[in-house]
This record gives structure tokens, C-alpha cells and sequence, in this order.
């Protein structure tokens, strides 16, 4: 499993998406011990080439 391989924990960031907010989506966050970052809706990426 990938997450037991990893040195850190991981920050997944998530916005409003369904995807986001499916029940097998939060069960495998909560799993895996997974630090959730809020993306607040209309922000702009973090990439700033996109923009």
C-alpha cells in the first residue's frame, strides 16, 4: 500500500466536488490517517500557470 510506504503524511486537498464528498472517498481518507486541506469554492489553483 503506497501509504504506509511514505515517509510523511500526506495533505490532500479538496474542494467541493461529488467525488470528494463520496462515502467510499471519506471512508479511504479516513483509512489511511489522510490530513484534509478545505479548497474554498471560485478560488484560484495554486498553479500559476493555469491562471
Amino acid at each position: 500500500d503506497i501509504w504506509q510506504t511514505l515517509r510523511y503524511q500526506p495533505i490532500l486537498v479538496k474542494d467541493n466536488a461529488s467525488i470528494h464528498a463520496a462515502k467510499a472517498t471519506r471512508l479511504a481518507w479516513e483509512q489511511n490517517s489522510m490530513i484534509l486541506m478545505e479548497w474554498p469554492a471560485n478560488s484560484p489553483d495554486l498553479n500559476p500557470i493555469e491562471n
